[in-house]
């Protein structure tokens, strides 16, 4: 055989072979279908896991939040805000009755012992009352200046809102002064 003779057989081989190397485009295609199925499928399972976790955790809350445990505390709970409403609403009275007892005029035994302590000694009591928040005083008086400065000093104390009297009058059987003395009482508070 000679150099330059050629073998076919073994160029037809070759050249075969080349084009088995080279990917049809069938061949091709059904790869990219192939992978695009692999990859949908992967994505769904995934999918269908993460569905399946999930209808399992709502089942699980569902049969929690209808338990009698729950449902019981959830009771209590709605009692309790309406027991907090009915104490929001006592607390609201009480503060308005507080308020009235602020208001209101007080009466007591340190009314008595300002008109006591600021008495003359000339000075005594015929009769003491009390009415809507004003003290009636009837007093009698040996000398017109004692009833006066008796009010004066009434006055200075400052413990009643007002203190009036309208004058006196002489009493010749007593041989005394009289008059009827007025005080306003604060409220609860000084006004």
């Amino acid at each position: 055989m000679n150099k330059n003779d050629m073998n076919l057989l073994i160029r037809y081989r070759e050249i075969h072979k080349e084009r088995s190397n080279q990917s049809s485009p069938t061949r091709i295609y059904f790869i990219v279908v192939i992978a695009a199925t692999l990859i949908l499928g992967a994505y769904s399972l995934t999918l269908w896991l993460k569905q399946s976790s999930l209808e399992n955790q709502v089942k699980d809350l569902t049969y929690y939040v209808n338990s009698s445990e729950v449902i019981s505390k959830l009771k209590e709970v709605e009692q309790l805000k309406l027991n907090n409403q009915t104490l929001d609403t006592i607390i609201e009275q009480t503060r308005s009755i507080n308020d009235v007892f602020d208001s209101a005029v007080i009466f007591d035994s340190e009314a008595l012992t300002v008109l006591q302590d600021s008495r003359y000694k000339g000075i005594s009591f015929v009769n003491v009352s009390y009415a809507n928040g004003i003290i009636y005083l009837d007093i009698s008086g040996t000398k017109p200046s004692d009833i006066s400065n008796y009010v004066l000093r009434l006055t200075r104390e400052n413990y009643f809102k007002s203190v009036k009297y309208a004058g006196y009058t002489y009493i010749e059987e007593d041989l005394s002064y009289r008059s009827t003395i007025m005080c306003t009482m604060y409220g609860g508070n000084l006004e």
